[in-house]
């Protein structure tokens, strides 16, 4: 069975969409915190100093998920392991995100961001090849 082109390249198309988003994120959490904070609708919060590291932490471990992307960018056939935990990701990150925007901080200003996260998920679980492929 052939590969269909049309499919590989949605899957990249939908890779490259998430570099760009994380590295926004990730660039956001690490150098301008106060203004992540004031989109997400969590302006009133203090910037303390426990709240500024956790902020730079993630901020860190969402760049490290863009270079690994780009890595499943390179060779979207051949890492098909990377594209599972990408997809485990987005999905993870989808329903605790709701989860915090709907009952942990009670404002929704982030849900369509986190919907966005669960849609690409399931969108590369549909458009990758699963099945084996002679190469």
């Amino acid at each position: 069975m052939a590969i269909s082109k049309g499919k590989l390249t949605g899957v990249r198309v939908v890779l490259a969409m998430l570099a760009v988003i994380f590295a926004f994120y990730g660039i956001m959490h690490l150098f301008f915190p106060r203004q992540f904070l004031n989109m997400v609708g969590l302006a009133q919060e203090p910037l303390t100093y426990a709240l500024r590291t956790s902020l730079a932490f993630t901020g860190t471990l969402i760049i490290c998920w863009v270079i690994a992307i780009g890595l499943a960018l390179k060779n979207v056939l051949g890492s098909r392991s990377l594209v599972q935990a990408i997809i485990a990701l987005l999905l993870f990150m989808g329903a605790v995100g709701i989860y915090v925007d709907f009952f942990v901080t009670k404002q929704a200003g982030q849900a369509i961001i986190d919907l966005l996260f669960i849609a690409l998920g399931v969108l590369l679980i549909l458009l990758y090849p699963w099945k084996k492929q002679a190469r």
